[in-house]
């Protein structure tokens, strides 16, 4: 082994193994896929130790030829690398009914396979209430007239020109040019044919004097009928068409005297009124007088068809005038494509239709689960990536918090970041170790027990330290509940130091499913997240083979006279066999954002540039517009933050690191005072030209004991051919290229050519007769 330099930091683990391979063993294996396990060892009083790292896989393998010998390379990449591979193949929302906390949420996307759960569509929306009974207008005619003029918004009416008896509450009064159907809300008394009734809603226009008016039972037409079920008209179906299977329906319902007799909830086809499901929730006398959800299991889950229309209904049969169960509705619709419905026990239709109306019901279904990185997953051999939880209990709402329908997932977006996008609700930390598992833990950020302390005392001496503070920004996060949430929680959280010198806020909207208390948490959470990666400074100390990633130590630099806590944001480790390096640099906080010519989002601009041809800038925004807008900007982040993570990397550049020019005057040890180093960089750039001329068939031999760069440009006549030939022998045979010319004019043609130390070249002419243009020998001094 002649090199290794292996990298851990967040969001990548990757090593660069150099091996000897003079015998051509290796270079002979196809070694891409194959897993390593890295460990790194010391050997000391107690004999041989060595700690192990996550495991890598090879990602690349190269054979060079460098200085007579053979070498193989491997570079390598871990799990954070494999799990920023591994994309989403569809959009993906989580239902707002989901009880899977962020720990089920992370453990199902670590392992690919969707884990299936009870989900809940629902409309709770409900002013009203229909009364599954028989109903009586209480006045054998049906007419009558205005008495009183009444106005706009009165909801009490003088009528004449009646019947005698009663008009009963509930009673549908309709009025002679006025489209709205009233509703009357108490009994009222007819005497000598006159009668005052209570109405709701209030009046939608003027009431003239004599104008006639209409009376019919409440859900149908003349004197008498009777609602024996009530329910909504719907689909019940996935987003994408798929089959639900339903295994539960919920009704609002409350009773009002003393009824008896069965409820039932059932399902219905519209197309046959066949029952797709059923089940008795129980006799009437057992519901509350107040409203109560209730909720009846199916015997067998069901799958509904979700190419028919269904009826979701609550029937009961038994209801009288003064004892019957009712069913909560919305005055208003509230569901697209959906609407109320109601049953009556006789008629031709018997099920009624109302668009206008909404009925309040629920009703539980298999949910499949998470089903967007399933391709990434195979149970045989597993694919997946186990998580386990060593919190210990410290972080309350990495098991607790449900995120809902705030969590969504894009397509393209990858596992990585989605996991890190849960984790941001918390105050945890992954982390991926030997046996590779994905370990979530809360660093410790504070106290005085540290996992390694590094000072001049303890034996771990600095090579190099920095230190470089930095401001937490954003340092008060304040989170809320969605707007159209039913229950409006806040709670926020600052970091202290940094809001008292720069206060800089950040708003977060998610789901709060509990209390004031839990978006408090979930700010907590953010800020401590921001805290630990803001921490600044490095330090390169011989090898500690035991360091992880967030482990919390002390560094004592005794030549400064400083110290300084943090959790490990990178490591990097160098063995080096000709060098002889066997070191590590470490470092707090993450890789730094600093900026990189040459990533501008072009590619963005100009598939922007497309969807403004197409649509043009008259067009309404609409969502179907906005989505592939929205995805172009998401993919291009994605990218640009992957491309500068991968060459900040690369280059070995973190916060707060020893620039190179430091480190080699650290490493040659201190001058005399007034003493500099030599700058050979002036000299490097020099270059020196040799010749302006050579002859065209004869052999030259480059003896500069440099490298020679050959630049020639020769003019190229019909049916000219010319090629340049390189050996180390005294007569050059090779042709490392060749130029001829078919057209029928002339051409002018560049060669650029470099020659070893002592090799043999020639410009040799094959056919025609070539002529020179212009010539040059040059090497850089």
């Amino acid at each position: 082994m002649l090199r290794v330099e292996h990298t851990e930091e967040h969001d990548s683990h990757k090593a660069e193994i150099v091996l000897q391979d003079s015998d051509k063993v290796l270079n002979a294996l196809d070694l891409k896929g194959y897993k390593l396990q890295p460990r790194w060892g010391l050997i000391t009083s107690d004999g041989s130790e060595y700690s192990e790292t996550a495991p890598l896989w090879v990602r690349d393998q190269r054979g060079d030829s460098v200085r007579g010998r053979m070498i193989c390379t491997l570079s390598c990449i871990g799990i954070p690398d494999r799990l920023a591979e591994e994309k989403a193949d569809d959009d993906y929302r989580h239902h707002w009914s989901s009880t899977k906390t962020v720990l089920d949420l992370i453990t199902e996307i670590a392992d690919g396979a969707a884990v299936a759960e009870t989900l809940i569509e629902k409309q709770d929306t409900s002013d009203s209430y229909i009364e599954l009974r028989a109903y009586d207008v209480g006045t054998t005619q049906l007419n009558g007239n205005i008495k009183t003029e009444a106005d706009v918004g009165d909801t009490s009416i003088a009528l004449k020109g009646l019947g005698t008896g009663t008009i009963n509450r509930t009673t549908k009064l309709s009025i002679s040019g006025d489209s709205t159907d009233y509703f009357v809300t108490a009994n009222a008394t007819i005497t000598a044919n006159e009668a005052t009734v209570t109405i709701s809603p209030g009046l939608a226009q003027l009431a003239e004097v004599d104008t006639l008016i209409n009376l019919n039972w409440r859900w149908g037409t003349g004197q008498t009928g009777t609602t024996h079920g009530a329910g909504q008209r719907l689909y019940i179906k996935n987003t994408d068409d798929t089959a639900r299977t339903v295994s539960s329906i919920s009704f609002r319902l409350k009773k009002t005297g003393s009824p008896t007799g069965n409820v039932t909830f059932i399902i219905t086809y519209v197309d046959d009124e066949s029952t797709a499901g059923s089940i008795i929730l129980g006799d009437a006398s057992t519901l509350t007088t107040s409203p109560v959800w209730y909720k009846g299991t199916l015997a067998s889950p069901v799958a509904i068809d979700p190419t028919r229309e269904v009826y979701l209904w609550c029937q009961y049969t038994a209801g009288t005038a003064a004892n019957y169960v009712e069913v909560s509705y919305n005055s208003e619709g509230v569901k697209f494509d959906e609407h109320f419905i109601y049953i009556l026990s006789a008629g031709n239709p018997y099920i009624i239709d109302d668009s206008s109306y909404d009925c309040a019901y629920r009703y539980d279904y298999a949910g499949a689960g998470i089903p967007v990185f399933q391709h990434c997953h195979d149970a045989t051999p597993s694919t997946g990536w186990v998580v386990t939880d060593d919190t210990a209990a410290a972080d309350s709402l990495l098991d607790s918090y449900c995120p809902c329908d705030a969590f969504f997932i894009r397509q393209g977006e990858s596992r990585l970041n989605v996991i890190d996008k849960l984790l941001a609700y918390t105050g945890t930390e992954r982390r991926f170790e030997d046996d590779g598992w994905i370990h979530l833990r809360v660093p410790v950020i504070t106290g005085s027990t540290y996992d390694y302390e590094y000072a001049l005392t303890s034996g771990h001496t600095f090579f190099g330290k920095s230190v470089r503070e930095a401001l937490v920004i954003p340092n008060k996060i304040v989170v809320e509940s969605f707007p159209d949430d039913d229950d409006q929680y806040t709670g926020s959280h600052t970091s202290a130091a940094s809001y008292a010198l720069m206060p800089v806020c950040d708003f977060i909207r998610t789901k709060l499913t509990s209390s004031d208390p839990q978006a408090i948490a979930i700010a907590t959470a953010r800020i401590h997240h921001l805290e630990v990666a803001s921490q600044r400074g490095s330090a390169s100390v011989p090898m500690n083979v035991g360091a992880e990633l967030w482990d919390y130590v002390l560094v004592t630099d005794e030549r400064a006279g400083d110290t300084r806590t943090g959790n490990i944001g990178y490591l990097k480790r160098v063995y080096d066999q000709r060098a002889k390096i066997y070191q590590m640099t470490f470092g707090f906080g993450g890789v730094a954002v600093k900026g990189v010519p040459g990533t501008q989002l072009s590619s963005l601009k100009s598939e922007i540039s497309e969807y403004d041809i197409m649509y043009g800038a008259t067009v309404p925004a609409t969502w179907g517009i906005l989505l592939p807008h929205l995805r172009l900007h998401a993919e291009a982040i994605d990218k640009m933050q992957k491309a500068l993570n991968d060459i900040l990397v690369g280059l070995g550049y973190y916060d707060g690191q020893i620039p190179i020019g430091d480190q080699i005057k650290d490493a040659l040890g201190e001058l005399p005072a007034g003493s500099t180093y030599a700058d050979r960089m002036a000299e490097l750039r020099a270059i020196t030209v040799l010749q302006t001329a050579r002859a065209l068939d004869t052999i030259y031999q480059n003896t500069t004991g440099k490298l020679l760069v050959q630049t020639i440009t020769v003019i190229l006549a019909t049916t000219d051919n010319i090629s340049f030939q390189m050996d180390s022998t005294t007569a050059p045979t090779t042709v490392r290229a060749r130029l001829s010319q078919t057209g029928a004019t002339s051409v002018r043609m560049p060669f650029t050519f470099i020659v070893p130390v002592n090799w043999y070249f020639r410009f040799l002419i094959v056919a025609g007769a070539p002529t020179v243009s212009t010539y040059s020998d040059e090497y850089l001094f």
